[in-house]
């Protein structure tokens, strides 16, 4: 991808790591963090006084940034690589913060990790800003490559449900998985995620590629997407379902199972987004398992005064799904709770040429707008 190889640019020689820090007071950190063990995170915060890293290249078998409960965190401008973890583990995450007070995750590239995880919230929760991150090939294998328990997403808000809502934005990320170097679920997933009534969470312009199967042969089952926002069927009331948020304007291109889907909350708006998917991995090869762009359904199985308010509408959307006719044969655009005539379907037929013609699209909003994504930091890595 072009504008990845602009962003990120990896030095030779040989790097000069420290060893895994706790930091326990609140201040500016920068430098190289490693750690090989999968149970020892590279940085682990334990303060509540507000802690800024920046500058950094932090190298983890396990968690990259993990963060004990009600942290005041700024994370901008570094890099995440994931190494292969041991100890049984799943990949790392390159962030897992827990019910932050508030937290700003900006300029970041990560490159194979287990993602984001925003971890419940509290009453002194404010605000959570994801923006401007380049996010690569998240995965939810163990060392050996067999499927471990937890869940992994690019982005995952998990139970954000305190009774003010929450306020801010994952905007302007980049996400990018390949077939058999990754294993996501969704690479943006709201479970349980309360906005704040006035001012909604938003989910905009993001620019999402892939979401695949491990092995890339499987064609049976997989349950990742583009974006989806659900709840726990256990927790769901009208307090604390997802509701009161916003997704507009995201590019999600070739994603197995769904585009964007919502499967429960209320007050929830998804308009203006653009889901290609031509069926096929990106060297043009069939596999997969591939099912439709979007569908609004109640998969908790909740009442109406929990289940209501959705909207979706004026996306454009072509999803190949052979067999299906919705509304054109081979095509599955939508697969429940959603009216085509609200949306635009794209003609057929639907091609990788297609998808390949929404990066750029991307990268021209970005100039436009006037910004950069990722770390805009050289990598380090060790000599061989």
């Amino acid at each position: 991808m072009r504008l990845i190889t602009l962003l990120l640019v990896t030095l030779s020689g040989c790097a000069q790591y420290k060893e895994p820090i706790v930091i326990t007071k609140g201040g500016t950190y920068t430098g190289n963090y490693k750690s090989d063990d999968s149970q020892v995170p590279a940085i682990r915060i334990e303060t509540y006084e507000p802690v800024e890293i920046t500058g950094c290249n932090i190298v983890h078998s396990g968690i990259g940034i993990q963060c004990v409960g009600g942290t005041k965190l700024t994370v901008h401008h570094n890099n995440f690589r994931g190494q292969r973890p041991n100890r049984g583990a799943q990949w790392g995450r390159a962030l897992d913060d827990y019910h932050p007070q508030y937290l700003v995750f900006e300029n970041n590239t990560i490159n194979h990790t287990g993602g984001v995880h925003i971890d419940h919230s509290d009453e002194n929760t404010k605000s959570i800003i994801i923006r401007y991150n380049i996010i690569r090939n998240t995965d939810k294998r163990r060392g050996d490559n067999t499927i471990g328990p937890e869940h992994r997403a690019g982005v995952l808000l998990n139970t954000l449900d305190h009774q003010n809502g929450v306020t801010g934005e994952i905007a302007w990320n980049l996400f990018e998985n390949l077939p058999d170097s990754s294993f996501i679920e969704d690479n943006i997933n709201l479970g349980n995620v309360v906005g704040d009534k006035t001012k909604p969470l938003q989910v905009h312009d993001n620019y999402i590629r892939g979401a695949y199967p491990y092995p890339s042969s499987v064609t049976d089952q997989f349950t990742g997407s583009g974006i989806t926002v659900e709840g726990d069927p256990a927790h769901n009331t009208v307090g604390n379902v997802s509701q009161y948020i916003n997704i507009y304007n995201n590019q999600v291109i070739s994603t197995c199972n769904a585009g964007i889907n919502v499967n429960a909350g209320h007050d929830i708006s998804v308009t203006g987004n653009t889901i290609i998917s031509a069926g096929k991995y990106p060297d043009g090869s069939a596999g997969g398992f591939w099912w439709a762009g979007g569908a609004v359904w109640n998969g908790s199985k909740v009442g109406p005064d929990v289940f209501r308010d959705i909207t979706y509408k004026n996306n454009t959307i072509g999803y190949v799904h052979p067999g299906t006719n919705k509304p054109f044969p081979g095509r599955q655009d939508i697969s429940e709770g959603v009216d085509l005539k609200n949306n635009h379907s794209l003609p057929n037929p639907i091609t990788l040429k297609m998808e390949e013609a929404e990066l750029p699209k991307f990268e021209a909003k970005l100039r436009a707008a006037t910004l950069t994504i990722g770390s805009g930091l050289a990598a380090v890595v060790e000599d061989e």
